[in-house]
């Protein structure tokens, strides 16, 4: 008897490869690492993905960007002031191989979260 593989859905505090294109203004564009806010049923059932834009350059003034906990890459950067909603299907997402994060890793990126939309 063989084991069913079910299809990949994005899961909370997994980092994917997102397409943020298009865009307007000052947002970011192209194929871009977003680390998933939304849970695994949500993104299933809505077929869109919840998250945070991630980049590789520093914003020095900008108090909301934290660097990613993950070591084994060149420095990135959590946009936790940049919080947006795609159709993860229709923009490509696939697994990043920075992985997920741990429930405690991703505990000061939702408290930065929180600062900004300051949720009770």
């Amino acid at each position: 008897m063989s084991k069913s593989v079910l299809p990949w859905i994005p899961d909370r505090g997994e980092m994917i490869w997102i397409d943020f294109t298009p865009h307007a203004g000052n947002e970011m564009a192209g194929r871009h690492p977003l680390l998933v806010l939304s849970t695994r049923a949500f993104n299933g059932k809505m077929g869109a993905v919840m998250g945070l834009s991630m980049t590789s350059k520093v914003h020095p003034h900008n108090p909301f960007q934290l660097k990613s906990p993950v070591g084994k890459f060149d420095p990135i950067f959590i946009n936790t002031n940049q919080i947006s909603t795609f159709d993860w299907r229709a923009r490509n997402a696939k697994p990043h191989p920075m992985g997920t994060l741990s429930t405690a890793a991703l505990k000061p990126v939702l408290e930065h979260l929180n600062a900004i939309l300051q949720l009770p």
